[in-house]
């Protein structure tokens, strides 16, 4: 039976090396026995929102920087949002972190948004991550992924170069034996 990693992280091991995966953070949106999927969260890339698509209302640097989601069909395009209301369409995929491909999602985010008080976040992505059948598997057996639940404080953090490292530093403090600093300095 398949554990699903729909709304973790899958972190790219050490070895992985290619220029697609290299220190990549993963979201996975969906997981099943059939196939995988997921957004490079951590890849921002150097073209702007309004450079690539015209007259789409950039309203800070953050937000207007255009994410590669993965090298499978680079001209599609998602929204990871935090937007609970947004759309029905919106899917949830961890607490606070909806996804969307909808234009009008789109339109909302990339318009809207800036007229509205409250903290809207939101990230468009070219391409995605995807894998066939048991591929994603054998990758994880073979040691190339790691996982770790998603959050969105991770998904929306300010600083996505700085992601794959605190991602695995999180990783490496759950799986830690015994504590950092031990309080019996015998025990080092």
């Amino acid at each position: 039976m398949l554990n699903s990693l729909e709304g973790h992280f899958l972190l790219a091991a050490d070895h992985l090396r290619g220029p697609s995966f290299y220190q990549s953070v993963v979201l996975m949106l969906e997981h099943t026995e059939e196939a995988a999927m997921g957004l490079i969260v951590n890849r921002p890339m150097s073209t702007k929102l309004h450079e690539a698509l015209g007259d789409i209302a950039s309203t800070d640097d953050q937000r207007s920087l255009l994410f590669f989601g993965g090298p499978v069909e680079d001209s599609s395009m998602f929204v990871m949002h935090n937007c609970q209301d947004l759309s029905s369409s919106d899917r949830p995929i961890c607490d606070g972190v909806y996804v969307s491909s909808s234009s009008d999602s789109f339109d909302y985010l990339t318009q809207e948004a800036s007229s509205v008080k409250e903290q809207r976040l939101f990230r468009v992505y070219c391409g995605y991550a995807g894998w066939d059948g048991q591929q994603l598997e054998q990758e994880i057996q073979r040691g190339d992924w790691l996982s770790i639940p998603a959050t969105s404080e991770r998904v929306f953090q300010s600083d996505p170069y700085q992601l794959w490292d605190d991602c695995m530093e999180q990783r490496k403090a759950q799986r830690r034996f015994l504590p950092a600093f031990p309080s019996n300095p015998l025990m080092n």
